[in-house]
């Protein structure tokens, strides 16, 4: 998890500002030594961090997440967040950003990620340190100034397809190992009769359709549903009415991504109509 910083105040990892009038970002995950460590995950207002281990995860929703389906009204009573600049941000003592590493840091705001992510910065592919990633970098008078995201990003070989030669067996296993724990942890959070939609950018199949079908496996309750009618007329194939879409970089003018959806039966062991 990135973070930024209000103001140029002292700080564990290094500050790095992309954008004229932007926040500062971390140079690192929060959890992490290094530009390259994928760091800690967090559920929303979490402070305390999990982490990823071989094979192995220790995040686990074993008991309920507390800001799981709350109003932005109950959120801002229970101390959870607060109005900031015509927006919303963590209080200090739920940021992740700020607990760990105190100064000025915050997690970003909804619309700083947007703007990370679509208008103001240049996204190249890279390795650092033997671990893929993307090299964010500024634009203008802050294109010398980057960071640095761990991914696997397989879904991308057709524009990187020295890629194939920088991924090995384990690392996948992991990935794949990690997908199926978020699968589980999230499901218990779907509403009966609700939908759960799992997204990668990957073409491996051992996270993909693979993925889904040990999870149905694991959790009968939950049945490939169709969203064919949400996509444009290119995407339109006979996968996505059962359930499941493939894009591969060959069809489609893009990089590859798969896409699932499932819903959730009723409390009454049934499956029901899907509201748009």
């Amino acid at each position: 998890v990135k973070a930024v910083v209000t103001a140029i105040k002292g700080g564990k990892p290094n500050k790095v500002q992309l954008w004229e009038g932007g926040p500062y970002w971390a140079d690192r995950n929060i959890g992490g030594e290094n530009p390259w460590d994928y760091g800690l995950y967090f559920w929303w207002g979490d402070t305390v961090g999990h982490r990823p281990s071989g094979m192995t995860f220790d995040f686990s929703f074993s008991r309920s997440v507390p800001t799981i389906n709350k109003s932005i009204a109950n959120l801002q009573s229970e101390g959870w967040i607060v109005s900031q600049d015509g927006t919303y941000v963590l209080t200090p003592s739920h940021d992740a950003a700020h607990v760990k590493w105190s100064g000025g840091w915050r997690m970003p705001t909804y619309q700083e990620l947007c703007d990370l992510c679509y208008s103001k910065c240049d996204w190249t592919w890279t390795t650092m340190n033997g671990v893929n990633g993307w090299l964010v970098s500024g634009t203008d008078d802050y294109a010398s100034n980057s960071i640095f995201l761990p991914c696997s990003g397989l879904g991308t070989l057709s524009k990187n397809p020295e890629l194939r030669y920088r991924t090995d067996a384990m690392s996948l296993r992991e990935i794949e190992a990690l997908q199926s724990k978020i699968l589980d942890n999230v499901r218990r959070y779907v509403k009966p009769g609700g939908t759960l939609q799992y997204s990668t950018c990957t073409l491996n199949p051992a996270e993909n359709a693979l993925q889904t079908e040990r999870f149905t496996e694991r959790h009968p309750e939950f049945r490939p549903v169709s969203f064919e009618q949400n996509l444009p007329d290119l995407l339109k194939k006979e996968s996505a009415g059962s359930g499941r879409l493939q894009i591969l970089p060959d069809t489609f003018p893009g990089d590859g991504f798969f896409i699932a959806r499932f819903q959730k039966a009723d409390a009454a062991g049934r499956e029901t109509e899907e509201i748009q």
